[in-house]
């Protein structure tokens, strides 16, 4: 999800400059980060650089060897097969806690949310669909009442945001996105937590499938 607000601290700025550069490919995957060199690039002081390399490494987003130094992480299919299963698991679980918990002041939240998605999708904004969508997650899952929870899905959601960007904004996604979306939507204002619950793994499920499917043609063609 895109933040338009300025960082707060030297660390934060840290974080999302280099986390925003692997994402567009500025720092390739694979590629070894040089601490001096990207203290002078970013213009701060080794301390914040390495509190902020600790943070992308919690994030999945590098790797660090104590020997060798920082490393942009490498995407592969194992990894993204491990992210999504474990994602379906815990989503799972929010949303059965969750469900429950939805009143009608949350449900106009979520039919809002669709709306925007409608929008997105009528103008092939897939990027703003995206956004969108994990706003809608969040807002079901925060009624669960579950701080760790939350917290375990939000690191997740930061490790598999890579694979996103680079393999999941095909426009011919859209329509399912937002169909699946209106599933979850309606389980909700049901209140029936075994489909809102299969749902959300029907939505995890669906986009591994897009990913995968996207990365094996990209490498077949290298």
């Amino acid at each position: 999800m895109q933040n338009n607000q300025m960082p707060i601290t030297v660390t934060s700025y840290v974080v999302k400059t280099i986390r925003d550069g692997i994402l567009s490919g500025h720092y390739p995957f694979g590629s070894r980060l040089d601490q001096k060199e990207l203290t002078e690039e970013l213009n701060v002081s080794i301390i914040p650089l390495r509190e902020g390399l600790r943070q992308l490494e919690v994030e999945g987003l590098i790797r660090i060897n104590p020997r060798r130094g920082a490393f942009v992480v490498d995407l592969s299919i194992e990894n993204l097969n491990e992210i999504y299963l474990i994602r379906m698991t815990l989503e799972e679980l929010a949303t059965h806690l969750a469900v429950p918990n939805i009143n009608s002041e949350k449900l106009d939240q979520l039919r809002d949310l669709v709306t925007r998605m409608e929008k997105a999708v009528e103008i092939g904004n897939v990027d703003l669909l995206l956004e969108i969508t994990q706003n809608f997650h969040s807002a079901i899952y925060e009624s669960a009442g579950k701080p760790l929870l939350m917290e375990m899905i939000a690191n997740l959601w930061s490790r598999s945001a890579v694979y996103r960007q680079m393999y999941g904004r095909s426009p011919d996604r859209a329509s399912r996105i937002l169909n699946i979306h209106k599933e979850i939507y309606e389980a909700c204002k049901s209140g029936d937590i075994f489909v809102a619950g299969q749902a959300v793994k029907k939505d995890i499920h669906q986009a591994i499938g897009d990913y995968i499917s996207v990365m094996s043609i990209f490498e077949s063609s290298m």
